[in-house]
């Protein structure tokens, strides 16, 4: 499938009508359902996602543009919906233009949202799915957990303050790249750090590596994976920047948690003796020191490497 390119923006009041057609296509449809018809974003239920939008300070939309046309939106108000939480979060909302699906807008949308939300003083956002709907998956891997089911249906909520976690994504890899190279103590070469690298690990490890992100920045990432026995923590690092707000611990706890759940009991990681920020931070989580071993490394591959 060939990309669209697109940019993102906050959605114009002139544009805010298009809300209604977007509400419609936001509809989940079962397979082998008829799609209803359009009328039916009149219902009071669905009123409430657009009626009057723009009145409230709570109300915010984003629109991913191509070619001067919105092909995907995103918005927020607090209102009364399936998802509402209380009368001080905000409920999310998305949806793309068929055609333009499974091109990762809807994730950078997403992004875009959370982002704008948590700058802006917001500490959760919510929303509602159902458990069919294929877009359960991309709103957990961003960080969404469920608060509540009811009829087939997933009440979700996302942490946005003092940062939220979410799954680590291929696209990712800029502020990943930039990030290991902004803090001392990594080592890196140019084989398994490349971009390649980066993407073939996460393809083998979908659901271990996390970032942590701050006012609209990635800030905290950890790298983790397993062999089907044994877990391994690969890069950590947090922006110095950042330190000292627990983002670490955050990292690593999340990490240690979706390895237990693939059924990995154990975990083991490797860093410079030189690194003292890195070995205390270790030691204060729980990682001990085994002198009872020989650590050995074979290059199979020559490589260039970097050390920060």
């Amino acid at each position: 499938m060939e990309h669209t390119s697109f940019e993102i923006r906050g959605l114009t009041v002139s544009e805010y009508p298009l809300l209604d057609t977007f509400l419609y296509e936001a509809i989940f449809i079962p397979e082998g359902m008829e799609p209803p018809p359009f009328s039916i974003i009149r219902t009071p239920d669905l009123q409430v996602y657009v009626q009057d939008f723009g009145r409230s300070v709570h109300d915010r939309a984003l629109a991913a543009v191509s070619g001067g046309e919105a092909i995907g939106v995103v918005w927020v108000r607090i209102m009364e919906d399936y998802g509402h939480l209380d009368d001080d979060t905000p409920s999310l909302a998305i949806s793309l233009r068929p055609e333009y699906r499974g091109q990762g807008i809807g994730t950078a949308l997403m992004l875009a949202m959370l982002g704008t939300l948590q700058a802006a003083g917001y500490t959760r956002v919510s929303l509602s799915v159902q458990e069919a709907n294929a877009a359960l998956r991309l709103y957990r891997r961003l960080g969404f957990t469920p608060v509540r089911v009811h009829d087939g249906e997933q009440i979700l909520c996302c942490a946005l303050r003092p940062f939220w976690i979410r799954t680590l994504l291929p696209g990712d890899f800029p502020q990943v790249d930039a990030l290991l190279h902004s803090c001392q103590g990594m080592g890196l070469n140019h084989l398994d750090d490349s971009a390649e690298g980066f993407v073939r690990f996460l393809d083998r490890n979908p659901t271990t590596c996390f970032a942590a992100v701050r006012d609209g920045r990635l800030v905290g990432v950890i790298m983790a994976g397993h062999d089907g026995r044994r877990g391994y923590l690969y890069h950590t690092a947090v922006h110095p920047e950042y330190r000292h707000m627990g983002i670490g611990t955050a990292l690593t706890g999340q990490a240690l948690k979706a390895l237990e759940a693939c059924g990995i009991h154990k975990a083991a990681l490797v860093v410079f003796a030189r690194n003292e920020t890195g070995n205390a931070f270790w030691e204060h989580m729980g990682f001990t020191t085994r002198e009872d071993l020989v650590y050995r490394n074979y290059t199979i591959t020559p490589m260039k490497k970097t050390e920060t």
